[in-house]
This record gives C-alpha cells, sequence and structure tokens, in this order.
C-alpha cells in the first residue's frame, strides 16, 4: 500500500504544479521600428503582439520620448540667452518683476508638447512659468480651479502647477488626486510647484504616488545632485527670504533627490510613477525677491520637463487590449513629421502585460525628417536715394528660413559694381536670419542700378533677385566762423552776437543747432555719517507698488514742499512720450523736465483726469548720473533689461497725505555700498517743490539743480502710477532716455535752416545773464549738418558775469537777559540777496561792551552768514547801543545805527547737597532719600534733571554694531541694556539674549531675543497688541527692515524703546548687525520732579527713590545729571550707587571676617557666595574670580561694605567649564576657594 500512496501523491503534485504552468507568454515583432519621412507626410505601420502561451494576455502600451541632450542643452543655451538679453523679443506685456524671460523671433523647437498650466493667481504676482514657456516658443493651455476640476488630462503629456495657490485650488487637485496619479502611470509628467502657504495661504495634501510635505520656512537651500540637467549653471547654494516653504516627505525610494534645505530635508525631488515622471518643488521659485538664480531653476525644470515628455510625432491604436493564446494583435503605429523640423527623433514604445517572464517589452522607435527649407527676403527691391560721391552708404536685407530644413544660399551676387555685398554663401538655420548688408560706393555723380542674384536649395524658390536703384551728388561743405565766442556781462545784461555758417559745397547745406554744458565729473554727495538713515533697497523699491508698509521712520523728518512759483523757469522740455498700454486711469502719457536756477523739475502728465491727487500722483525716477552703467545699482532684475548703472532715485508721493507708511520716504536718495548689505539707496534730501491738484492729469515736482552741476546729460528711467493699484507704468517702454542740459544762458535766433551752395548764413547767438551769479560760464554750441566730413561743428562759448551783491541785515539787536560778569553772545544773521560775493568788514560799536567775534564776512549768493555779538556786562541795568559796517553792496556800502539792547542781571548760583548717594540693601526693599537744591545767586534759578546715558554716551541715541564673526559671548559684542537683557547675534540667525539663552532659535517661529517683544513701528504708535518675537515682527526677513524704526519692549522692565537698525549681515555671512537704539533709564531708581524754579536765596527738595527688588544682586550704578543756567555751575553729575547683597545667617553681627566655601560646588551656572564683614570700613571689600592660569575673570564685588554677613550669587552663563578660584580681599584679611563649573 505504501508505494501506491506514493505515485498518488506525486500525481496530485504535478497536477497542482501543472495548473501554475499555465502563463500568457508575450512577443513583440518588430523588434523595432524606424521611418524616414518629408516635414509634412505621415506613415502608418504595424506593431504585432502574439500571445505564445496558454492563458489570456492583458496589455496596455505607453510610448515615452527618449531624453535628447542635445535638444535639452539647445533649448537651455536659448534659455540663457534670454536671460541675458541677447535674443531680439516682441513682447510688450509687462514682466515680473525681476524676470526677462520674453516671447522670441527665434526660437528652437524639438517637438510639440501640449502642455496645460494649472493656477488661480500668479505666484508672488510673478508670471514666471508662463514667462518661461513663451521664452521656450511653447504653446499651453491655463486652468483656474473651474477648468481644472472638468479638464481632460489625457489631452496633455505634462502638467505644471504653479506654487502659491489658493486653498480652493489645491482643494480640486486633492479631489482628483487618483486622476493625477493615472496621468502620471500613463506616460505624463507633471512639474508641482509646491511652495504653499505664501500669500495665498493655500495648503496641498499629497501628490502622485502618497508623497506628502512639511511645512518649514528655510533661508538656505543647497544642491546636492550637480549632475542632474536641472541643477546645470546653478550656484550650489541657494538663499532667499523663506527660499523654500516646504519639504517633501514620504517619497518613493526611486527617488532622485536634487535639492536640500537647511535641515537636510528634500525641496526639490523627482520619481517615477509607472511610465510617468514626477518633479515636485517647495522651493519659492517664482518669487522675484529670493536669490535670480531661482529664475534658472524654473527655466531648467519647464525645460527638463518638457524634454521628457511623450512625444506628438508618434501615436498608437489600440493602447491596450487582450490577446487569446495562439493569437496576434496589430498595433498601428503612426509616424507623423507635421510641422517637424529636418532631424533625428526617438522614443520608446513600453508594453506592459501580465506575461511574468518579460513583463515590460521596449520597442525602439525612430523618425528621420527631411525638412524643406523655405527663403523669405525682407525687400525686393531697394532705393539708396540720394547720396554723397565717396561717401555713399548701405543698406540691410533680412534673408529668412520660414522652411524645416536648413537653408543652403550657394550664391549671392550683384551686377554692377557700385554695390558690393557683405557674403557671398552662407546657410540659414530653420526659424533663423541672415543679415546682408548692400554698400553703395559711388566715385561719380549721377543715377545707378544693379540687381542681386540669389541662389539656394529652395525648391520653390532656387532663384531670387533684388532690384537695386541709388542717386550720388556732391555734398555739401559746411564752415563756421569765428572759432569760439565769449562775452562779459553784469547780472541782467544780455548781448548778441553772430556765427557764420558757409557752404562751400555743391549741394544745399541743412543743420541744426544745440548746446551743451561743458562735462564736470559727478561725484555721489556726502552722506552724513553716524546718524540714523532712510535706506531704499533695490527690493524696497519693487515693494512700494505692492503697497508694503516698509518704511515708517521718524528719525529723519518730513521733507516739507517749497512753492517754487516766483523762481524763474523755462519751457517745458518732453523726456518721454508713452503709449497707452497701462492698464489703469494713471497711464503716463508724457514726462517733461525744465531747468531753473535753483531746480531740475519735472512734470507727469497722464492720459486721464483722476479724483484725488493722492496717492495717484506716484513717480519714481531712476538716474544713472554719471552714465556709467557699472557704477550704481543695477535694477534690470526687477524691471526688464536696461535699467542699470542708477546712481540716484528720485521718490514722490505727494503732499500733505500720508499712505500706507510712505509718508517718509519722498525725497531723493544716492546709491552707496557702504549700507545695508551689498548697498542701498541713501536719503540725502528732500523734494523742493511739489504741486499736485485733484480733478487733473498733471503734476510736477523738482529736485535741487546742485546735484547735476556741470553734467551734459544723464540717463533716465520712470515709473508712475497710483499705489491704489498694482504695478506700474514704466516710461519708456524700452527702459531708459537721455535727458539733456541746456545751459540757460545760451540761445539762438533759430534752431535750424538751410545755406544754398556757395552761400553762408548768419546765425544769432543770445548771451544772457538774467538771473546769472558773478562768475564763469562755459558751454559748447554744436552746429550738425548733412556734410559728411564734418557732420558736427563745436563751437565753444565763453561768458563772465559781474554780479551784484545786496546786503539784507535787521535793523535791531536784542540780547534778552545777559548775566553781570558773565559773555554773552547773540548770533547777528546777515544775508546776500545778490548775485555775487558780499563782504563785510569794518565793524564798529559805540559803547565797549558790545563786540563781535568775527572781523570780518564774505557771504554768497543767496546766502546767510552769522555775526557773533557778544557782550560783556558789569552791573545789573539796561545796556542799549549801536553798530555798524562796511560792504561791498554798491547801494548799501555803510551800514550804521543799527540798534542794539541787552539787560543785565546778577546770575543765579546753584547749590546740590550731598555729592552722591550709596545705598546698601541686605534684602529687597524700597528707600527713598532726598537730594537739595538751593539757589544763592541773584536770580531765579532754572535747572532739570536726567540719567547719564548708558553706553557711554549722552546723545539723544546710542548706536550699537556687532561685526561680522564676532565673539558673540565678548561684552564688545553685546548691547547690554538692562541687567537682564543683553543682545547679541552669533555668526548667522536671529538675535537672541545672551543673558537668558545660550544661543538663538533658528527659523520663522523663533521666540528669542528671551524677554523682548518688537513692534514693527515706533513706540508713540505701537499698541500692545503690535509687539510679538523679533522674527515674526520682520516677517520672517529681518534684512527688510533695514532703515526702518521699529520698537522694542522690555517685558520685565516694562520699557519700550525705539530701534533704527543700520545693518544685517544676511546670508550666513558672520552675524554682523548694527543698530540705533534710544537710552535705557535705569528701572531701580525713581526720581521726582525733573525740573524746577529756585528763587533767590530758596531751594527745593528732590525726592531719589531706590527699589532693589526683583533686581540682581550686585553692584548697580548710575549719574544724575542736573543743568541749570547757572552760567558758572552749568550741570553737575550726582552718583548714585545701590551696592544688593542678600543677607544670610541671623541678625547676629559676625566677629571676624570669613568666607565660606560656595554652594552649590561644583555648580552650573550659578553658586552661591557667603562672606561676613564685623565692622565697618573705610576701604572696599573685593570679591574676584580668577581662572586656573590665575588670570582675573571677573570683579563680583568691589564696595564699602557695614557690618554683617553677606550672600552674593554668581551668574558664570558666559564662561566655559573649567577650575575657578574665588578670593576674598580686605584690608585686614585675604581668602581664597575653588569652585568646578561643570557645563
Amino acid at each position: 500500500m505504501r508505494p501506491s500512496s506514493f505515485v498518488f501523491q506525486i500525481t496530485c503534485i504535478l497536477f497542482s504544479t501543472g495548473s501554475l504552468l499555465a502563463q500568457p507568454s508575450i512577443s513583440v515583432s518588430p523588434i523595432s521600428l524606424v521611418s524616414s519621412l518629408n516635414t509634412g507626410e505621415m506613415e502608418p505601420q504595424v506593431l504585432n503582439i502574439t500571445n505564445t502561451g496558454d492563458e489570456a494576455l492583458e496589455w496596455n502600451s505607453n510610448i515615452v520620448n527618449n531624453f535628447n541632450n542635445r535638444f535639452y542643452a539647445d533649448r537651455t543655451e536659448n534659455i540663457r540667452a534670454l536671460r541675458a538679453g541677447n535674443v531680439n523679443n516682441t513682447d510688450t506685456r509687462v514682466k515680473p518683476p525681476g524676470f526677462s524671460f520674453v516671447p522670441v523671433v527665434e526660437t528652437i523647437r524639438t517637438r510639440d508638447v501640449s502642455i496645460a498650466l494649472i493656477k488661480e493667481y500668479d505666484p508672488w504676482d510673478s508670471p514666471g512659468n508662463e514667462m518661461v514657456l513663451q521664452g521656450l516658443g511653447e504653446s499651453y493651455d491655463i486652468f483656474s480651479h473651474v477648468g481644472f476640476s472638468s479638464v481632460s488630462f489625457y489631452d496633455y503629456d505634462l502638467i505644471i502647477v504653479a506654487s502659491d495657490q489658493p486653498q480652493y485650488l489645491y482643494d480640486v487637485f486633492n479631489d482628483r488626486l487618483e486622476e493625477v496619479e493615472l496621468f502620471v502611470e500613463n506616460g505624463g509628467v507633471l512639474l508641482f510647484n509646491g511652495a504653499d502657504q505664501g500669500w495665498q495661504d493655500g495648503f496641498w495634501n499629497e501628490l502622485p504616488g502618497g508623497v506628502t510635505h512639511q511645512t518649514y520656512y528655510s533661508w538656505y537651500n543647497y544642491v546636492v545632485d550637480v549632475d542632474h540637467p536641472v541643477a546645470e549653471g546653478i550656484p550650489n547654494e541657494l538663499y532667499g527670504s523663506t527660499a523654500s516653504h516646504c519639504s517633501m516627505q514620504n517619497y518613493p525610494e526611486n527617488t532622485n533627490v536634487i535639492i536640500i534645505d537647511e535641515e537636510n530635508q528634500a525641496t526639490l525631488i523627482e520619481y517615477s510613477l509607472g511610465s510617468g515622471t514626477v518633479l515636485a518643488s517647495g522651493i519659492t521659485l517664482e518669487s522675484a525677491g529670493n536669490d535670480p538664480a531661482f529664475y534658472d531653476i524654473l527655466a531648467n525644470l519647464i525645460s527638463y520637463s518638457i524634454a521628457i515628455a511623450r512625444p506628438s510625432w508618434i501615436t498608437q491604436e489600440p493602447q491596450n487590449g487582450t490577446v487569446q493564446p495562439g493569437e496576434t494583435v496589430g498595433v498601428e503605429i503612426v509616424f507623423d513629421a507635421t510641422g517637424l523640423f529636418g532631424g533625428d527623433y526617438e522614443a520608446t514604445i513600453e508594453i506592459s502585460s501580465n506575461d511574468p517572464m518579460s513583463p515590460v517589452v521596449e520597442v525602439p522607435a525612430s523618425l528621420n525628417v527631411t525638412g524643406a527649407p523655405d527663403i523669405n527676403v525682407s525687400e525686393n527691391a531697394i532705393d539708396f536715394g540720394t547720396l554723397y560721391t565717396n561717401y555713399g552708404g548701405s543698406v540691410d536685407i533680412a534673408i529668412g528660413n520660414n522652411g524645416t530644413d536648413v537653408l543652403e544660399i550657394t550664391s549671392m551676387a550683384v551686377d554692377n559694381d557700385v554695390f558690393s555685398l557683405s557674403s557671398s554663401t552662407t546657410t540659414v538655420a530653420y526659424d533663423d536670419e541672415f543679415i546682408l548688408t548692400v554698400t553703395f560706393s559711388p566715385t561719380t555723380d549721377g543715377d545707378y542700378s544693379g540687381t542681386i542674384t540669389i541662389l539656394s536649395n529652395d525648391l520653390d524658390e532656387p532663384e531670387i533677385t533684388i532690384g537695386l536703384t541709388a542717386t550720388a551728388t556732391s555734398p555739401p561743405i559746411v564752415s563756421v566762423a569765428p572759432a569760439s565766442l565769449s562775452s562779459n556781462l553784469l547780472t541782467g545784461e544780455t548781448e548778441t552776437q553772430f556765427l557764420t555758417i558757409s557752404n562751400s559745397g555743391a549741394s544745399d547745406l541743412y543743420f541744426t543747432v544745440n548746446t551743451t554744458n561743458v562735462d564736470s565729473r559727478w561725484a555721489v554727495p556726502e552722506i552724513e555719517q553716524g546718524e540714523p538713515l532712510t535706506i531704499l533697497t533695490a527690493e524696497d523699491i519693487r515693494n512700494i507698488w505692492n503697497r508694503d508698509d516698509i518704511f515708517s521712520s521718524e528719525v529723519t523728518p518730513r521733507p516739507q514742499p517749497i512753492r517754487n512759483d516766483t523762481r524763474p523757469t523755462r519751457n517745458w522740455q518732453l523726456l518721454a512720450n508713452d503709449p497707452q498700454d497701462y492698464d489703469s486711469p494713471y497711464d503716463t502719457q508724457n514726462i517733461y523736465y525744465e531747468v531753473t536756477d535753483t531746480t531740475l523739475n519735472f512734470k507727469y502728465e497722464y492720459y486721464e483726469p483722476w479724483q484725488a491727487a493722492f496717492p495717484n500722483t506716484v513717480a519714481l525716477l531712476f538716474l544713472d548720473v554719471d552714465n556709467n552703467p557699472e557704477t550704481g545699482e543695477d535694477l534690470g532684475y526687477y524691471y526688464g533689461g536696461g535699467i542699470v548703472g542708477i546712481d540716484m532715485v528720485i521718490y514722490s508721493t505727494g503732499f500733505d497725505q500720508y499712505y500706507g507708511g510712505y509718508y517718509d520716504i519722498d525725497g531723493v536718495y544716492v546709491f552707496d555700498d557702504n549700507y545695508y548689505y551689498g548697498g542701498g539707496f541713501v536719503r540725502i534730501d528732500d523734494l523742493s517743490w511739489t504741486d499736485r491738484q485733484s480733478n487733473s492729469r498733471e503734476f510736477s515736482f523738482g529736485v535741487p539743480f546742485e546735484y547735476f552741476e556741470g553734467l551734459t546729460s544723464m540717463m533716465v528711467a520712470s515709473q508712475s502710477g497710483s499705489l491704489e493699484d498694482n504695478g506700474f507704468d514704466l516710461v519708456p517702454n524700452q527702459g531708459m532716455t537721455e535727458l539733456s542740459f541746456a545751459p540757460m544762458w545760451l540761445s539762438f535766433d533759430q534752431e535750424s535752416g538751410v545755406v544754398p551752395s556757395g552761400s553762408a548764413f548768419d546765425l544769432g547767438v543770445v548771451f544772457d545773464a538774467t538771473g546769472l551769479f558773478g562768475g564763469d560760464y562755459e558751454a559748447t554750441i554744436e552746429i550738425s549738418s548733412n556734410d559728411p566730413m564734418s557732420p558736427v561743428v563745436e563751437i565753444p562759448a565763453y561768458l563772465n558775469v559781474t554780479g551784484i551783491p545786496i546786503v539784507d541785515f535787521p535793523t535791531e539787536v536784542d540780547f534778552g537777559q545777559v548775566y553781570v560778569g558773565y559773555p554773552d553772545t547773540v548770533e547777528y544773521i546777515i544775508t546776500n540777496s545778490g548775485t555775487d560775493l558780499l563782504l563785510i568788514n569794518n565793524f564798529t560799536f559805540q559803547d565797549t561792551w558790545l563786540s563781535s567775534i568775527e572781523t570780518e564776512l564774505s557771504i554768497s549768493p543767496l546766502s546767510e552768514t552769522s555775526l557773533h555779538l557778544v557782550a560783556n556786562v558789569n552791573d545789573p541795568e539796561i545796556y542799549t547801543t549801536t553798530m555798524g559796517f562796511m560792504t561791498n553792496d554798491p547801494t548799501n556800502s555803510n551800514v550804521e545805527n543799527v540798534m542794539v539792547v541787552a539787560t543785565a542781571i546778577v546770575p543765579p548760583v546753584m547749590n546740590i547737597s550731598p555729592s552722591d548717594f550709596v545705598f546698601t540693601h541686605n534684602t529687597e526693599t524700597f528707600e527713598t532719600t532726598e537730594l537739595t537744591i538751593s539757589n544763592t545767586g541773584g536770580s531765579t534759578l532754572e535747572w532739570q534733571m536726567g540719567f547719564e546715558s548708558l553706553g557711554g554716551s549722552n546723545d539723544d541715541w546710542y548706536f550699537f554694531e556687532k561685526t561680522d564673526y564676532g565673539d558673540f559671548s565678548s561684552e564688545d559684542n553685546q548691547d547690554r541694556i538692562t541687567d537682564n537683557v543683553w543682545i547679541t547675534r552669533d555668526n548667522s540667525g536671529p538675535i537672541f539674549n545672551y543673558y537668558l539663552e545660550n544661543g538663538p532659535e533658528y527659523g520663522c517661529a523663533s521666540q528669542t531675543p528671551s524677554g523682548t517683544l518688537w513692534s514693527p513701528n515706533p513706540k508713540e504708535v505701537s499698541e500692545e497688541n503690535d509687539y510679538a518675537p523679533f522674527i515674526e515682527m520682520t516677517g520672517c526677513c529681518p534684512p527688510c527692515m533695514v532703515g526702518d524704526t521699529v520698537s522694542v519692549w522690555l517685558v520685565q522692565e516694562d520699557l519700550r524703546l525705539n530701534i533704527v537698525f543700520d545693518s544685517w549681515t544676511s546670508g550666513g555671512q558672520g552675524g554682523g548687525f548694527s543698530y540705533y537704539r534710544e537710552h535705557a533709564t535705569p528701572q531701580w531708581i525713581e526720581v521726582s520732579p525733573m525740573e524746577g524754579f529756585v528763587n533767590t536765596g530758596e531751594e527745593q527738595m528732590v525726592s531719589i527713590s531706590v527699589n532693589s527688588n526683583g533686581l540682581v544682586q550686585g553692584e548697580h550704578s548710575t549719574v544724575l545729571e542736573v543743568s541749570s543756567n547757572d552760567p558758572e555751575t552749568h550741570s553737575m553729575s550726582i552718583p548714585v550707587d545701590l551696592v544688593y547683597v542678600l543677607g544670610v545667617i541671623d541678625n547676629q553681627l559676625p566677629g571676624s571676617y570669613a568666607l565660606y566655601p560656595t554652594y552649590p560646588n561644583p555648580f552650573n551656572p550659578i553658586t552661591t557666595i557667603r562672606f561676613d564683614v564685623p565692622e565697618s570700613l573705610d576701604n572696599n571689600v573685593v570679591l574676584s574670580v580668577f581662572d586656573i592660569r590665575g588670570r582675573l575673570v571677573e570683579t563680583i564685588l568691589d564696595k564699602e561694605l557695614s557690618q554683617g554677613s553677606y550672600a552674593i550669587r554668581w551668574d558664570a552663563t558666559s564662561q566655559s567649564s573649567g577650575v575657578y578660584f574665588l578670593r576674598m580681599d580686605t584690608q585686614k584679611y585675604t581668602k581664597s576657594y575653588k569652585m568646578i563649573l561643570m557645563k
């Protein structure tokens, strides 16, 4: 029985195994497909799928484009050429700030790819995705959330989702996630720009394949796959104001991580899903405020996505099916060369099936396209017109190739030797053109004609002819006499002289006349050092049109407009005209300028009137004053190419208004790279006048002309518009235009004319000294003509003006009250309202009690100077006298009988008692005493009291700077505002409170510095709910608040101080920063009153209160500064010291000196020191800490103490771990103990 049982078991096993072996088996033929077509042709082929197995074969097929490095490199090179401005463009749209990708005439196409762009809004107001696609010559469809909800994904090869979208668009994406996943699995490419939680506050959940994300705002990103095509030309370190908003999580194992953030989390990834690809980014690529390389990444990403998308030149039908065992199914493969350029195209047909042995079969497919060139010429006939013999001229002809293969031009020839061509053969790529220059070179007068013949491989037009005609005539010959002009005038006089313009040639001479000032080197106006400054960065200028409240400084005063209605003015000259292309009622039509004796004025004219002048009359002018594009700021990243070399910015908003924080930035700014990281524009002056009215269409403003003295011209660009509209009108559209300065004192009786052959013409030249100061003036008269040998003749013109000084002066001077026995000074203002230097001397005084410091004065035109008069009296009475002086004013040379009055009184004498205060507290307590101020003089004493400023300065503002890479543990790099707040910064990251923190908290959620809250506004206008942690206050962008007035709230002290940040080093470049800060008043002392009056023989009591409750143990000191009108003792300093050490043990007084071991020991970082003092001493008790090498680390106490037992804490937070020695020194006692600090 056993053998039969064995056989039965074997049979069962074989039967079971046989059922498992039943399976489909796929066979595909042919193993590759090849087609050769002409452009426009189609060819169907058949791919046979056979099932040689014994189970049904389930299959589906997808066509994948073979990534072609040459195509990708060409496209990338093209997009970089656009960035550099090297490709002609035709787009007139307003570009995103910092972006220069534009549609081009010449594009490089690989093949058509169907692209869907999903977005509701421009991310960060930047249509960056569209600009890249247009720059690449790609068509695309845009879908908002409504269209996205119903679009058929299978109509597209590539889906791009923009960053920073609203929640309702992300909700649609989440709802259709499964369909998006199928789209990718079937060969589609998804480019998901996933930097969310931006301006639109949207938040996406998941990507195909289960990829999620984590919100984290990182300022730095790093390229880790430097060989990936997307990383081509990209720096390894990327920086931006929150460079990335999130990192990718839960991505598949086959994921390629391209870029990471500060936390080593992936912010740009690529992974495969089925036959398709997903590229996902958490980087703010479209944001213009970030590293310019971000736009290069975006261009690379889109180019790469297009390159790997499935091709459109090959299709299949059907795409899936079932093949029974032993049967064959034919799949029609159609090669379509419609619209393709000549060249080779490759793809792979991927056939997936349930054949376990061959689950994927790949069939290569290649297409060779023979294109057809198509020649096109810009001119069929050329007429040179009339040109001059021996000079001639040239004309350019554009020969284009509108076909799909290379155009080969084998011959370009002309049949008349008077004409010549720049080339005889060339090749022209498809969608390209070649410029042929035709030159006409006549040697004798007469009429000429010729024919150009062009031979090429264009099958339809192998030969093209272009007719040429021209006329040659002898030129005019110009001469001008005299060679220079000069005039000597008094202010207000005029003189007319003549220039003779002669023509000795054979043709009529046409001329125009222009004048320019003689050029001089422009120098940056001097910036006063050491004061808080209002600074505009390039990003600030961009953000102005986003209405960001970036300026609220109260340090720099508001410009005061001054009307110039009475000033002499010339006619307005047109600076720029702009088409009506800005979709706003505030579209600028014209900008004019005029030069007066003191101002350079600008006038803006709109196409339509506005109802309210403010804020609809906003203008920024960008000036390249030194005409050097290599200096100043490059604003091309924000406003398109060409706005470079900007040395000066003029900003004008309006008059008597406040809007969005911009009230304080009107003015004149010059570029200075010493301020802000990388440079900024520093305000140097107010606007000199402004004139705006409601229901008008024009406004004007002016700036001091002194900044442009001696210039002949400068390049100017402008933005104008309304803060109520998003965006601005760039005028002119091309970016910059030239503003020329003509001398006001030189004019002509006509500006152009014609001089016949053999004739002469006298041009009247008018010298006008009206309103001019005395001095020498120089200009150049430029006579431009059609004389080819001398197209411009320059005639120097000189004017010497003798001006007239005019003296203006007060006829009375009153010193007011002066003190007997003490000299007193008053300023006597003398003004020169004339046009030449005013000289004053020979001062005379009727009485000896009056004199002057100066013995002579010289005053420039339209200026004033002070004469300092000195009264020195001996008796208490009223003094009256007269004074006089001599001038060079021809109408007022001898000034007499200027009345001078002084009232003499006996001065007050201030006495203060006591001269200092010393408080010693053994427990937390409140103590009050009094200061006595008495007056032993002869008149009322006026006094004021204040505290000596912390930081060792009595200025209104204290300047603090932490240097780059400075040791933040050093006191020199800490702003110790109070005992509990020590502000500093590491080599990167935010500021922190070194007293309470070992280091800063990084990231946008940082709560440092501990013990402080910050407001973006001055303390005077800040409410309690305006205060937040420092990083939150800056909007996670500390550099953005440089130049602003912010305020800090020291919470424990309940003290608020204004701060103006002067600099901030970004990018991990050393952690430097600086600011101006209001001084902090010590919180442990109160004084009342702080000012008063003391009559003769009386005294006043001032309450001095000290409070050690909550105070850090140790020595606290300040100085009361008492100032008064006592001429002898104008101010007195009263030191106030509070020694606060806790008493210990009991109330019994110690009988001997003692220093006890510290407790705890070892410690981290605070230990308590106990010691006894058996008697009150005249000398100090000193507690010192030394390191193991005997170097003094800190003096904890150095003060006189009364008899008692004491305890004091030592905080070693700023010290490193190790062994230290504590030593107590008095005149009679010395003792030491070892301490161990363990951190």
